[in-house]
């Protein structure tokens, strides 16, 4: 019905369920609207913590082997994270947090100027921090600092028991983010 609109839908904000009927549905519909070229985002609200009143937002980057802009940029998820983890920051007057793990600390260095690469490339705003934590994924997470809001790359057929176990690690709400394959942090 959207297709022929003026302005057509680019993005589907969808929210998390416990029930297996509905998580397949929203299965299907990430899947449909990659094919569409619209952007699929999952919002998992914290129990408790709701949308926080920190005034941070953290944007949670998988850091590419070769740590190249354009791969990062192709294949993460990155543009609607950063560019959604911008908006919101503008929006709430927040922080802005890029955060990438690194298994090791000799990593930390190099993921750190990877992420202010890609803040200078995404024109983010100055006051942004930087943190590469060393450590597996879900220690470190549990050991973040608290945010209103965790934002994530996830695939279209994302593991739902897991986006809830991320949920309740991060101690905040979570936003999970699929490209459409359209957005452009750069442009």
């Amino acid at each position: 019905a959207l297709q022929g609109a003026f302005f057509k839908p680019n993005i589907l904000l969808l929210n998390t369920s416990e029930d297996a009927a509905t998580r397949r549905e929203l299965r299907v519909l990430l899947a449909q609207a990659r094919k569409t070229g619209v952007g699929g985002m999952v919002l998992s609200r914290h129990r408790k913590a709701g949308l926080g009143v920190n005034s941070a937002i953290q944007v949670w980057v998988r850091d590419p082997p070769m740590r190249d802009l354009d791969s990062a940029f192709n294949s993460n998820n990155l543009n609607l994270s950063l560019l959604m983890g911008y908006r919101l920051a503008q929006a709430w007057d927040a922080d802005l947090t890029l955060i990438s793990v690194v298994a090791e600390e000799s990593e930390a260095a190099p993921a750190e100027a990877f992420l202010r690469d890609l803040a200078e490339v995404a024109r983010l705003p100055r006051r942004t921090t930087f943190l590469t934590p060393v450590g597996r994924f879900p220690e470190v997470i549990a050991k973040a600092p608290p945010s209103d809001l965790g934002i994530f790359g996830i695939s279209v057929d994302p593991d739902f028991d897991l986006l809830e176990r991320v949920t309740l690690l991060a101690r905040s709400s979570c936003l999970f983010v699929a490209d459409s394959g359209r957005e452009s942090a750069r442009a």
